[in-house]
């Protein structure tokens, strides 16, 4: 089926149906939440191979740390918008089950209230050693950076932020619950995501073949529109409360 331009109107969602949503930037955007590759971005001053990788990170951590409280800094004064609300608000009424994967490091979906949420690249406030051998577990972290001291507590080495960077997996534990969500929708939405980096490239054809009816809400239609039945233009705060019922 090609994708089809649709009326922005709510989405003819059965009481029961089971609905996975992916976010992306866009769902973001209105946030004020800074991106990484629109003019203005964070890679368009950082050379992203200093901070996104384990090599860069590694090689200058005082450096790499410094421009992640930065960015914590940002995230931190950003509310969630319209588009963050909707969703929490959908599924915490909607009486089938609405499982959320976000791309999104930013934690805008969690102060929404949101559940049932997979964060596949991980979480901009918590930190882990870089250490993959240390017992060390994950944890929430706002401290101030001046007060911050950025060895493990466990093991001495150097402590990172605990989101995916280039060149790494995403966590084969989160991918199995991905697969799962995908599996067993009956929709699915792409929300803010051009859908094209994977395996999230891959997230809107598997359900799609799993029998899903599937949406993406975008700026503009990606390179796999095939894979999306219906698609909605505009700014996911804009269109996401319509396409949920919640306007």
């Amino acid at each position: 089926m090609s994708t089809v331009e649709m009326p922005i109107k709510a989405l003819p969602f059965e009481p029961d149906a089971r609905v996975t949503i992916l976010t992306g930037a866009g769902a973001s955007a209105d946030s004020g939440v800074p991106t990484f590759r629109d003019p203005g971005g964070l890679w368009r001053r950082i050379d992203p191979n200093t901070i996104a990788t384990a090599r860069g990170f590694f090689a200058d951590p005082v450096r790499g740390w410094a421009l992640y409280h930065e960015l914590r800094t940002h995230v931190r004064a950003c509310e969630p918008n319209a588009a963050h609300h909707a969703i929490s608000a959908f599924q915490a009424e909607h009486r089938g089950v609405v499982r959320l994967i976000t791309q999104n490091v930013d934690g805008l979906h969690l102060r929404a209230g949101a559940r049932e949420l997979i964060e596949i690249h991980g979480n901009l406030f918590h930190t882990r050693c870089g250490d993959e051998t240390c017992d060390l577990a994950p944890f929430f972290d706002e401290r101030p950076e001046a007060a911050t001291d950025h060895r493990c507590p466990s093991c001495g080495g150097v402590l990172r932020p605990d989101v995916v960077w280039f060149g790494e997996p995403n966590d084969l534990e989160l991918e199995r619950e991905v697969s799962e969500a995908l599996a067993s929708c009956d929709w699915y939405l792409a929300i803010g995501t051009s859908g094209t980096v994977y395996p999230a490239a891959l997230y809107a054809r598997f359900a799609k073949k799993n029998g899903a009816q599937t949406v993406i809400v975008n700026l503009e239609l990606p390179e796999n529109a095939g894979d999306f039945d219906l698609h909605y233009t505009g700014r996911a705060a804009e269109v996401v409360p319509i396409l949920l019922g919640r306007p």
